[in-house]
């Protein structure tokens, strides 16, 4: 909790973030911040920063710039992902992210934990009665479509898991999975603290890269630790170097393709894609082969507990 027998140096406003993902991001560097430096007091708008770190003030941006004197903060790690060079191989989006903090706010950030630790409410420790006793979360959709398998990949994979391994699919109702078959369709039925109860009871996870690899990781299993193992598609779009989750397996393609041959094209493309005319399913995420990431998925949730 805030210490308030400390004198207040410095103030810094959090602005909204673009995703859910990034949200789960950045509050690990907020979380580290309030850590190292309890002189330090950080406002922001969004409902989903404070709801998770109560030490972090709600506030609107003109109430918080105007009344408080707090100066607005960005917390990016793309800019990161432009200047690292090839041979440096892969810097994760928190040590980027962290990186052009400290530069804001001119204090060194120390790290706690390589990644972000949700906390959980006691309603979300409750399993809800309508889940199965045991399943794999999909989430199958992405933010952007370049980031996509597509549902035919994700359909052949549970099929070749028919019988074997129970999918409880969440996300927002959209018509990328709108024909999903052998899976419990819970998509626009949950609300995002109801999504992360989902996995928090789960045995594993099945996500293209994007929010699913952030919730496989960073939501505690019922052990209370973060050691559950997930599956991740990346394609050619980003290396699975780019997340510090120790428990992810990543399939990508990068080196495969004249786009990718080097370096996930993130490196150099931050939207988009450089192949033209590929369809929804760009040819870095066509080449994951869905057998092997229906044996991946297999082996993680017949583990023993």
């Amino acid at each position: 909790m805030m210490n308030y027998s400390v004198k207040v140096m410095d103030r810094y406003f959090i602005p909204n973030v673009a995703g859910i993902g990034d949200w789960i991001m950045r509050s690990a560097i907020v979380r580290d911040i309030l850590i190292a430096h309890p002189d330090i007091e950080m406002y922001s708008s969004n409902k989903a920063i404070q709801w998770r770190n109560k030490d972090v003030i709600r506030c609107k941006k003109r109430k918080a710039i105007n009344k408080f004197g707090a100066k607005r903060i960005a917390m990016r790690y793309y800019p990161g992902v432009k200047r690292t060079k090839r041979e440096d191989g892969y810097k994760t989006y928190y040590e980027l992210m962290r990186g052009f903090t400290e530069g804001q706010i001119g204090r060194p950030i120390p790290e706690t934990v390589p990644h972000a630790t949700l906390s959980l409410f006691d309603e979300e420790k409750e399993k809800a009665s309508h889940l199965p006793d045991k399943y794999c979360v999909l989430l199958a959709q992405s933010k952007t479509q370049f980031k996509t398998w597509g549902q035919e990949n994700f359909q052949k994979c549970i099929d070749a898991l028919r019988g074997d391994v129970q999918f409880v699919s969440i996300g927002a109702m959209d018509t990328e999975q709108s024909t999903l078959d052998g899976v419990v369709d819970l998509r626009g039925k949950t609300t995002l603290s109801e999504a992360i109860s989902i996995v928090h009871h789960s045995k594993c996870l099945l996500s293209s890269v994007g929010l699913g690899s952030h919730l496989g990781a960073c939501v505690p299993t019922v052990d209370g630790d973060y050691s559950r193992k997930f599956v991740t598609i990346f394609g050619g779009k980003e290396h699975p170097d780019r997340l510090p989750y120790e428990n992810m397996i990543g399939f990508h393609s990068v080196g495969k393709l004249d786009c990718c041959a080097k370096t996930d094209c993130y490196r150099r493309k931050q939207f988009g894609c450089y192949r033209k005319n590929q369809g929804l399913v760009k040819d870095c995420f066509k080449m994951i082969n869905p057998e092997e990431v229906a044996l991946s998925v297999s082996e993680i949730y017949n583990e023993q507990d």
